[in-house]
């Protein structure tokens, strides 16, 4: 937990206009996502999803998980981008894809 409490103070030194969360999912959200990828998350990343669901973070673009559609609809959903990655580029089933980068 030690790293995401550092994490959560370097996002708050961002500051507004560069910090677009969005919006932190219940624990039961997380779980189902778990389940859908079968996978479990670090504790720290657990929290994260818990306080900000991913968003845009400075440059980087943190795939997240959103309340209403938990299994992701596109690149931007953890889940989705995660599944179309190891089908398309063979990411192996117990790694997840955090950041996204279209460039």
């Amino acid at each position: 937990m030690k790293n995401y409490i550092e994490a959560k103070e370097i996002l708050a030194e961002l500051g507004e206009g560069k910090v677009f969360p969005y919006g932190g999912v219940s624990f039961s959200t997380i779980d189902e996502c778990e389940k859908l990828l079968s996978v479990v998350f670090p504790m720290d990343y657990r929290y994260f999803l818990h306080d900000f669901g991913g968003g845009e973070f400075g440059f980087s673009l943190l795939t997240g998980i959103s309340e209403e559609n938990p299994s992701g609809s596109d690149g931007t959903d953890l889940v989705w981008s995660t599944l179309d990655a190891r089908k398309m580029a063979n990411l192996p089933n117990s790694k997840v894809l955090l950041e996204w980068d279209d460039m």
